[in-house]
């Protein structure tokens, strides 16, 4: 028998015995694991069931000793009464129900809080807001019981009315009290867990783990029954009859305890039960794994002697023909190979001894063409000897080139690589190691795209080939990512350098870091657009942005809002405190906007004491209005700074996005405006731009221009209103008023005069409305025309340090005594510096000048600066002499000339437009007046005309306290 039989032998033997054992093994596995995990699976469900239902019993004994001490009431009884009492009420009729208005509200609230309450207990929402109610409803009680007694002593209704109602409101009383002491209702809770333990025990029952404990679940199962049955009706026994808990009753909760100490019982017995059965059944399967284990070894044992058998006998056939191949091998390899094997039988061996002679042969052949090879290899060495002499001596000479070439390059900053047709790298400087990190021999086979970062390695690589097959070089910037992954920037230049029959193309690139250069580049444009104070994004920055948000809220349909901030009165600071002081400040209030702002949003600093807030997307106008409030909400509380504590507000205008602006430039210039608009209403305020506003700023910005324009061209004309003597009814003088056309229209001066002094262009006003009285003045003195004229004088004109020398300059030029001019300053003018106000105003009367005080009874009215401040008259404002039919009007114009006489002041009342008034002032004791009455404003010509039809008066003469107006001469002068 040959060796190959022998083996094939054994290895069906081994084979057989294996696919035995292994099907034996499998079967047996996957029978023992079904068995074991239906054991598991069935005793793990059962001992968790047990294990809930002996919990669940364990609660419901709990809230049942919970259900025994409870002795409240239901809400219904304490609603029932409520309603019935209510109804009684409603019975009533119209004029009784009348007095029981305030009573049904009561009892309406009342009612909506005990329904509350039992709605929370329901849901065992026992919070504040619970007891929040329950406090509400005592207040009901209490007054509605208050109530009650009030109507009881006032008999609005018969006795037995009253009897029903106030015994009504006790029983109420006492329901709703014992209903809000009670405990909550927790027999829900019991029917539930009872309910549970009910389920437990029917899945129990139907499991085949536990088919011995049948008849003690069944009876477990009845004794929960009687417990689900008895525990409700004797806790609604307990509810209505509170003599149930008496000893008359004792066997019945003795009857249920014992139910509960045997239900407790049978379940701790069934537990233990089950727990010995599952350790059973666990150590008869442990036996019978430990006898399958040992009929395994046993049968692989067998298969294992059988194997050791059949390889003896396969070892002994095998040795004499392996030793002579092992003879064959030593010989060939001394140098005999003529040496030969027999090949004996056709197995493995047989096969192999047919090789090792077929490979003798070929040796035998081979050792033959070696020798002839040897022979001309000697001829040829002597060729080479020479050629290699004239080489060598080239190549020092290049080694040298190259030794200085690779110096230069190796001390050079910028990194050079050399790259073969395909852009591999199979050269390079020590820079390019620097510069990505990888040492020379992790460079080499990688190519300048496989660590490019601004592009996917082959997009990059075939734009570099591409641009060097067709321009032979490319030129450009890229990043790479170093070894230790950072970025670094690089401008790169590569060039394709031509092959010739001996050498092949290459491509050398030249590499140069500009970190430095985009490093600065970047924080030049950081600086552009920041402020260097706060760090805030500065103008510039947020009109790039807004342009940016204005495309993605295009794109997704969204808005945005933008909110325009500014600080109140801050410049005060900066002046008071000093500018280090402010710039501190600036930067709290920064901080604090851009705490409150939300990660979407933005907080830019215009400039000065101006913010900017950009939203996210907003969903309603709702949202930017509450980032408004975030916003203002930073000045609510004090900022403090070097232990210093300082209060600031602010204004704030806001616009959207796309509904206020369609540009950047336009958005935020519409929050500006809004802006503008909070301000002019004060502080702290927060307006929105509408369209409205858009062209009441157009109207705004066209009246200004013009303004400018008619103070450049002296637009301005000037009328003159009469003021009367009352005693003489003689013109005393005159109201110089101002009066402006535009574009043919007349403006009121409450329109533009305050406009004027908002854009500080009222010293130009004035000195116009000087310079055209004083020539005035001056042609009716050629005409023998001498009236004392008023001019208004504003607050910023009266501060102005050169006021007195200016109006003296104008008045000289003009040849104008100071007497002919009398100013007239309003009350809030003079207290914006009342220090300042004061010495000028002296030196204004000592120059001759009459001073008046306008518009009286509209600012201050103070005594304190009347006796301060050298007046010569005061003029009641219109509104008090067109209000004289009201008795408030009356007394104050009666008061103020009482008050001027004691002060010797005269008294002028603007805006007498009837009889009645002039009767009424006249009365009281005025002096002047002027008004429609007489006659409007004129101009220059009509007010001489109408001048000349009347004796002349006096506006400023002294008078006595308590003295009369007489009629003055002719011959008397204005001061």
């Amino acid at each position: 028998m040959g060796i190959t039989s022998l083996e094939r032998l054994a290895a069906l033997l081994v084979a057989a015995c294996s696919l035995s054992i292994c099907w034996l093994s499998l079967d047996h596995s996957s029978r023992s694991q079904d068995v074991v995990r239906h054991l598991v699976e069935g005793h793990a469900q059962a001992a968790m069931l047990l294990s809930e239902t002996d919990q669940s019993l364990s609660q419901s004994r709990q809230i049942y000793d919970y259900l025994l001490s409870d002795r409240g009431v239901s809400v219904e009884d304490a609603v029932s009464i409520l309603d019935s009492f209510t109804s009684r009420l409603r019975q009533l009729d119209a004029v009784e129900r009348e007095h029981f208005d305030g009573m049904l509200l009561d009892l309406a609230h009342l009612r909506a809080g005990l329904m509350l309450i039992e709605e929370m207990r329901a849901f065992d929402e026992f919070s504040s807001t619970m007891t929040s109610t329950m406090e509400e409803v005592n207040q009901r009680l209490a007054s509605v019981e208050a109530a009650f007694g009030e109507l009881t002593g006032k008999a609005v209704l018969p006795g037995e009315t009253l009897y029903f109602l106030g015994n009504s409101i006790k029983s109420l009383k006492t329901m709703a009290t014992r209903y809000l002491r009670a405990k909550p209702d927790r027999l829900p809770v019991f029917n539930e867990l009872m309910g549970k333990i009910t389920n437990n025990l029917d899945r129990l029952l139907a499991m085949e783990e536990l088919a011995g404990e049948h008849e003690a679940l069944h009876a477990l199962q009845a004794e929960v029954v009687a417990l689900r049955t008895n525990i409700p009706r004797l806790r609604a026994n307990l509810r209505y009859d509170p003599n149930f808990m008496a000893n008359t009753n004792k066997a019945e909760r003795d009857g249920i305890k014992n139910l509960w100490d045997a239900s407790m019982r049978s379940v701790q017995a069934i537990k233990e039960r089950h727990t010995r059965d599952m350790r059973q059944h666990s150590n008869a399967f442990q036996q019978e794994t430990e006898a399958d284990k040992r009929a395994f070894l046993i049968l692989t044992g067998c298969i294992l002697a059988l194997a050791a058998a059949g390889l003896y006998t396969i070892r002994k056939c095998a040795v004499g023909r392996i030793a002579a191949l092992k003879k064959g091998a030593a010989l060939i390899s001394n140098g005999q190979l003529d040496h030969r094997i027999p090949p004996g039988p056709s197995d493995v061996i047989g096969e192999l001894a047919v090789e090792f002679n077929s490979m003798a042969e070929s040796l035998q052949n081979e050792k033959r063409i070696s020798a002839k090879a040897m022979e001309e290899l000697e001829r040829s060495h002597d060729l080479l000897d020479e050629r290699f002499r004239e080489r060598n001596q080239e190549l020092s000479e290049a080694i040298d080139s190259l030794h200085l070439k690779d110096a230069a390059l190796a001390h050079s900053r910028e990194g050079v690589v050399v790259c073969d047709e395909a852009l591999r790298v199979i050269d390079a400087n020590p820079a390019i190691s620097r510069l990505t990190g990888y040492p020379m021999a992790s460079l080499l086979g990688l190519t300048p795209g496989s660590f490019c970062s601004n592009a996917p390695s082959g997009d990059f690589q075939e734009t570099l080939l591409q641009s060097l097959e067709a321009q032979g070089r490319y030129e450009g910037e890229v990043e790479i990512i170093s070894r230790d992954g950072k970025r670094v920037p690089l401008r790169v230049l590569f060039a394709r350098i031509p092959g010739n029959g001996e050498r092949l193309p290459r491509h050398v690139g030249i590499c140069l870091d500009i970190t430095e250069q985009r490093d600065t580049a970047h924080k030049l444009k950081r600086q552009a657009l920041s402020d260097a104070l706060t760090g805030l994004p500065n103008r510039e920055a947020l009109i790039s942005s807004l342009g940016a948000r204005m495309r993605k809220a295009r794109a997704d349909s969204s808005r945005f809002a933008v909110l325009h901030l500014d600080l109140d009165d801050f410049k005060n600071i900066n002046d008071s405190l000093g500018h280090a002081t402010g710039d501190a400040l600036l930067k709290i209030v920064a901080l604090r906007l851009s705490s409150v702002m939300r990660k979407d949003g933005m907080v830019a600093r215009l400039g000065a004491d101006e913010f900017a807030l950009v939203s996210g997307p907003l969903e309603s106008d709702s949202q930017a209005l509450a980032m408004a409030r975030r916003a203002a909400g930073c000045f609510r509380g004090p900022l403090e700074l070097s232990g210093e504590t300082y209060r600031l507000s602010a204004s704030l205008g806001m616009a959207s996005f796309p509904r206020d602006g369609s540009d950047a430039a336009e958005l935020v210039k519409n929050a500006g405006l809004a802006l503008h608009r909070a301000k002019m209403h004060g502080k702290g305020r927060l307006e929105v731009f509408t369209q409205e506003l858009d062209e009441q700023v157009r109207s705004r910005v066209a009246l200004e221009r013009d303004l400018y324009k008619a103070v450049e061209d002296r637009q301005f004309e000037v009328h003159y209103q009469p003021i009367i003597d009352i005693a003489s009814s003689r013109i005393a003088g005159a109201e110089a008023l101002l009066r402006w056309t535009r574009n043919g229209t007349p403006v009121s001066p409450g329109e533009f005069i305050p406009l004027c002094e908002e854009m500080h262009i009222m010293r130009g006003v004035t000195e116009a409305l000087l310079e055209k009285v004083t020539r005035d003045i001056k042609l009716w003195e050629a005409q023998g025309i001498t009236p004392h004229v008023s001019v208004n004088i504003s607050a910023l004109h009266l501060s102005e340090p050169d006021f007195l020398e200016r109006l003296a300059d104008t008045l000289e030029s003009h040849g104008i005594a100071s007497g002919r001019i009398g100013l007239e300053i309003t009350e809030t003018a003079i207290m914006q510096n009342p220090q300042a106000a004061a010495e000028t105003l002296r030196q204004l009367r000592e120059r001759g000048h009459a001073l008046s005080v306008d518009d009286f009874g509209t600012g201050y009215s103070s005594l304190r600066y009347l006796q301060k401040f050298p007046f010569t008259s005061l003029k009641i404002d219109r509104q008090f002499i067109a209000d004289l039919d009201g008795k408030e009007s009356r007394a104050i114009v009666k008061a103020t000339i009482a008050m001027a006489r004691t002060l010797g002041l005269t008294v002028i009342a603007e805006g007498v437009e009837t009889v009645g008034q002039l009767e009424l002032i006249t009365g009281k004791g005025c002096d002047f007046y002027q008004g429609f009455l007489c006659s409007p404003a004129l101009p220059a010509t009509g007010f001489a005309d109408l001048f000349r039809q009347k004796a002349e008066g006096f506006l400023d003469r002294p008078v006595q306290p308590g003295e009369k107006s007489a009629a003055p001469s002719d011959d008397d002068t204005l001061q």
